[in-house]
């Protein structure tokens, strides 16, 4: 690689220009070397040379955007506040049908430019004499949230035409409501269908519950009837049981009472047979005493006696007197003898045998008291059985009525809260349609301001381009005279 020579013509002539330019700068910056750093200084001394340029250019382009700006038509401002529907889920959570942002991405992004192709369309099938798209199209929406935190599940459309085009804004705003609604309905309904499908099966599982509840309680209430018919035929056999006893009970009262009666009679004839035997006895001891005593008296009176007639009289008197009183004590020594003791032994048999029946009688009415006792004893622990049982299983009805209450109380207060919960579900609506809030005129100031900035961007740039194409002329003029010079 060869190195360059500074003595070439070409180099020559740079120098010279460099020299030139640097005659132009004040003293102290005169010295400086050429590289290819930019100055501040530079800058700033080409701007003031350049002023005109820039001033004219500036205020060029400002009276052209003003100008453009007050050609345009004046335009009001347009609002659509748009609250998405809602609804609450069984949990009584209240969720959006749509969440706002991603309503917001899918209008902006799909369903306005779809829309504005579709309608711009029809308004160009409608007004032939439309020779432009831009002239058919319908005014644009911008969708976006309010600044508010405290407006959730709320958008707005807004839009900015000219007053005349308020029925357009209108529609486009009528038609984008039209299509949220019948997407967001359409979920509405499902989550509708759904609430209601849970109300119903909790209906339906009140009216099973209802039903579980009757034909339990007809069962327990069936037990329970079972159990009184139990204690009825329980009361209802000791009562027969017990008749048949306090029956075999009286009879054998009766009986031992008869007993007792023929035993009291017995007694008594065995009494008067002692009595009778003590008279006999005393009679017995009268007539022999009165035998004996007479025999002595009789030879008294045959030896007392005058005559044989006296005598025989006397003695058949005494022989008749004599018989008849051992007639008489034959009678009552055959009595006492035969008689008495056949009477008494008869007497004493029967007398032993009603004993032995009154006892009889006795140790069965002692039985059939025990059995009476065992009876009442079984009676009770029967008795006591079922109403133990009886009392359970009315318990048992008792808490399974309470159960059911408080279950069925349950689950009406839970589809009370669901067919409350059915307030909640609220569509897709607009308060207002296309409302108007202002004018537009903001707009045109926002044009002559933007034209002011443009204006000085391009002054600064035109001042600049003049200064690099002053300089290329003088450069090349310099080039051109020092060749001329050699």
């Amino acid at each position: 690689m060869t190195e360059e020579n500074p003595d070439t013509p070409h180099n020559r002539q740079t120098q010279r220009a460099l020299t030139s330019r640097d005659a132009k700068f004040p003293e102290e910056y005169r010295d400086r070397t050429a590289d290819d750093e930019i100055s501040l200084i530079d800058l700033w001394l080409v701007l003031l040379r350049r002023r005109w340029v820039i001033v004219g250019v500036f205020a060029a382009t400002t009276a052209l955007g003003s100008a453009y700006a007050l050609t345009q038509d004046s335009e009001e401002r347009f609002v659509t506040p748009v609250q998405i529907g809602q609804y609450m889920d069984e949990e009584g959570n209240i969720n959006s049908l749509e969440p706002a942002q991603q309503l917001v991405t899918r209008l902006s992004e799909s369903v306005l430019p779809a829309m504005r192709h579709r309608l711009a369309t029809e308004l160009a099938e409608e007004d032939p004499d439309l020779d432009t798209h831009q002239e058919a199209a319908p005014p644009s929406i911008k969708v976006t949230l309010p600044d508010e935190e405290n407006h959730e599940g709320l958008l707005l459309l807004r839009s900015s035409a000219p007053l005349a085009n308020t029925p357009e804004v209108e529609l486009f705003h009528n038609n984008v409501l039209d299509l949220i609604n019948e997407q967001h309905n359409n979920l509405l309904d499902i989550e509708k269908t759904r609430f209601e499908s849970i109300i119903a099966n909790e209906k339906m599982e009140i009216d099973e519950l209802i039903a579980e509840r009757y034909q339990r309680l007809q069962d327990l209430e069936n037990k329970l009837e079972g159990a009184k018919d139990d204690i009825d035929e329980i009361a209802s056999e000791h009562s027969i049981q017990k008749q048949k006893l306090e029956h075999h009970i009286a009879d054998a009262e009766a009986r031992i009472e008869g007993f007792e009666k023929q035993q009291e009679q017995i007694q008594e004839k065995i009494a008067r047979l002692e009595q009778r035997r003590e008279f006999l006895q005393g009679r017995e001891t009268t007539l022999s005493e009165l035998i004996s005593d007479f025999r002595p008296a009789e030879l008294r009176s045959l030896e007392d006696t005058e005559s044989l007639s006296n005598v025989a009289t006397g003695m058949m008197l005494r022989g008749s007197l004599t018989a008849n009183l051992h007639y008489q004590l034959s009678a009552v020594r055959e009595e006492l003898s035969l008689g008495l003791d056949e009477r008494r032994s008869e007497l004493e048999d029967r007398l032993l045998r009603n004993q032995y029946n009154l006892q009889t009688v006795q140790r069965e009415l002692a039985e059939r008291r025990n059995e009476a006792a065992q009876l009442e004893d079984r009676f009770e622990r029967k008795k006591s059985e079922a109403e133990r049982k009886l009392a359970e299983r009315e318990l048992r009805l008792e808490q399974f009525e309470e159960r059911f209450d408080r279950e069925v109380q349950r689950k009406r207060n839970e589809l009370r809260v669901l067919e409350r919960r059915q307030d909640h579900f609220q569509p897709t609506s607009a308060s207002v349609i296309a409302a108007n809030i202002g004018s537009g005129d903001d707009r045109r100031s926002l044009i002559a301001a933007l034209s002011a900035v443009l204006g000085l961007m391009l002054g600064v740039f035109g001042a600049f381009f003049a200064e690099l194409h002053n300089r290329a002329r003088e450069m090349l003029s310099l080039g051109q005279s020092s060749a001329e010079d050699s």
